[in-house]
């Protein structure tokens, strides 16, 4: 795995965890739906996309599906 790889990985994966329902219900119920590998991989397939930050990918993602 490439070292950029791993680390959006870690970031995304340290940041969902912190999934408050109140502010990404979405989200957060996707993860419990879907798993947390397959929401990371969304949100880093959309921060890589569309340029932003993985706050930002969740923020986005969430206002976007929710």
């Amino acid at each position: 795995m490439k070292s950029l790889e791993k680390q959006l990985k870690v970031i995304a994966r340290e940041t969902l965890k912190k999934c408050d329902p109140g502010s990404t219900p979405t989200i957060c119920r996707m993860i419990a739906e879907s798993g947390m590998v397959k929401v990371e991989e969304l949100v880093i397939n959309y921060a890589v996309k569309n340029n932003v930050g993985i706050p930002s990918a969740i923020g986005l993602l969430e206002s976007e599906l929710g």
